[in-house]
């Protein structure tokens, strides 16, 4: 069972790579190709496309992997209730927060890249 909780650790932290490699990725497509023709601006788009796919996939799994990392954590500090465990949860509701807030920007910035 603690081979299952590490391979969502590491899939937790790989799919949040993924999601910021696509939006990177729409963001260069249209940043280098902002002259392209009618039929080339065609192939930008669906390749656009094809990466806010990735993105919003890579954003489910960030949440399910997410999920499984805090019922794990819940569980195994449910007879800790120390000092340390307070100040982890602090800085993890904290990085929640910016990393929601990363999530929303940067999805909406993918559908806008998108639709333009």
């Amino acid at each position: 069972m603690k081979y299952i909780y590490i391979i969502n650790d590491f899939a937790h932290d790989l799919f949040t790579g993924l999601w910021l490699s696509s939006l990177a990725a729409i963001y260069l497509i249209r940043l280098k190709t902002g002259g392209a023709s009618g039929t080339e601006w065609q192939l930008v788009s669906e390749l656009s496309g094809d990466f806010l796919w990735m993105q919003n996939i890579a954003l489910g799994l960030i949440m399910l992997t997410g999920l499984g990392r805090y019922l794990h954590r819940k569980k195994a500090a449910a007879g800790n209730h120390g000092g340390h465990h307070q100040a982890r949860r602090q800085v993890l509701i904290i990085k929640h927060i910016v990393m929601g807030i990363l999530f929303t920007l940067g999805t909406a910035m993918g559908i806008i890249w998108q639709l333009h």
